[in-house]
C-alpha cells in the first residue's frame, strides 16, 4: 500500500507538471537534467541517465537502441534511417531522411 500511494503521488506531480506553462516547465529544477558527452570531443550530449543505461546494457544492439533513444527525439527516428536510403518495409520506394551523421559517428564511437 505505501508504494501505490508514493506512485500515485508521483503520478500527481507528473500531471501537474504536465500542466505548467513550456516557460514554467524551462524554469523548474525537475526539468533539468544533467547531460554528458557521449564520447569525448564528439559534441554530442545526453541526459546522464541514458548514458548509465546504455553502458549497462547487455548487448551493442541495446545499447545502440538506447542512445538512438537519448540523441534523437521519436518524431526524428519515424521518419529517418541510417543512411538516408528508400525504405524497404513502409511504402516501397519512400526515401527518408539520413539521421544526423555527427551524431551516429559519436554513438558508434562508444563501442
Amino acid at each position: 500500500m505505501p508504494k501505490l500511494l508514493s506512485t500515485m503521488g508521483k503520478l500527481g506531480k507528473w500531471l501537474e507538471a504536465k500542466e505548467q506553462s513550456p516557460q514554467e516547465q524551462l524554469a523548474s529544477p525537475s526539468s533539468i537534467q544533467e547531460t554528458l558527452e557521449i564520447h569525448l570531443g564528439s559534441g554530442v550530449y545526453v541526459p546522464k541517465n541514458v548514458l548509465w543505461s546504455a553502458s549497462h546494457a547487455n548487448s551493442p544492439t541495446t545499447m545502440a537502441r538506447r542512445l538512438l533513444l537519448g540523441v534523437f527525439d521519436i518524431e526524428t527516428l519515424l521518419k529517418s534511417n541510417l543512411r538516408g536510403v528508400k525504405s524497404k518495409n513502409a511504402n516501397p520506394g519512400e526515401t527518408k531522411e539520413p539521421l544526423d551523421r555527427i551524431k551516429i559517428d559519436a554513438i558508434m564511437r562508444m563501442y
